[in-house]
């Protein structure tokens, strides 16, 4: 895979001797990467996109700022910790005292059936860093696949929001998914109540029928529950 190195060479015209060039940053080679012809304009595109949309001087400059170190450590191990202080950066304002990183990382980056397993991985990567820390873990492929997990999250999001396909505040747009979540599920609880209460049947009293009035396919009457229609991030590499 390519990958910039720490120096560049450069001269100035007309001048015969080359200069050495400090980039500040620098990367990791890891697998293989392919860029076909039919994808050389779209890459051009996103380069000449993220160039000029690259921030400064906030929390996002800071994350994508944590996420290049990250690509320049040797161990996967290394770049753990880099990955969770870009993604508290961004959601996690509070400090890691709150416990609502892994919540809201996959109210971001997960579907509803989904949610609760990309918690409790990103729950496991938070005490995988403190043992990291430690010097108890050694490197394993299950460890290498959590820690890449961590990394491709980040990496959409801080993608998804500098090409402009999310908003910059990460952290309300997170709480906003979770609270339409717990509010569906309420709503889904007190209709279940409901409908325990006052059962719909073909036996069914006059008066029962008055308190609890059923429409014309025999279901008690009340308002349907919608799904939580929220806004889903695929992370993708």
């Amino acid at each position: 895979r390519v990958t910039l190195g720490p120096l560049a060479w450069t001269r100035l015209e007309g001048e015969r001797r080359w200069r050495t060039l400090p980039l500040g940053a620098s990367g990791r080679p890891h697998g293989m990467l392919l860029v076909t012809p039919e994808q050389e304009d779209e890459l051009r595109a996103f380069c000449s996109l993220v160039s000029r949309r690259a921030p400064h001087a906030n929390e996002l400059a800071w994350a994508l700022r944590r996420f290049e170190l990250a690509c320049q450590r040797d161990s996967p191990h290394e770049a753990l910790t880099d990955h969770l202080l870009a993604l508290r950066a961004l959601l996690e304002p509070e400090g890691p005292s709150s416990g609502l990183l892994a919540g809201r990382l996959a109210a971001l980056c997960a579907t509803d059936n989904h949610r609760l397993r990309l918690t409790e991985r990103i729950t496991r990567a938070q005490r995988l860093e403190r043992d990291i820390v430690a010097g108890t873990v050694p490197e394993r492929a299950s460890t290498r696949a959590l820690v890449g997990d961590v990394a491709d999250h980040l990496r959409a999001l801080l993608r998804d929001v500098i090409c402009g396909h999310l908003a910059p505040d990460l952290t309300r747009l997170a709480d906003e998914i979770l609270s339409r979540a717990a509010h569906d599920l309420d709503a889904s609880a007190h209709v279940h109540a409901d409908a325990e209460r006052c059962p719909a049947d073909a036996e069914r009293r006059p008066a029962d029928a008055e308190r609890c009035p059923a429409d014309a396919e025999g279901r008690p009457a009340g308002p349907r529950v919608a799904g939580p229609g929220e806004q889903q991030v695929l992370a993708q590499a």
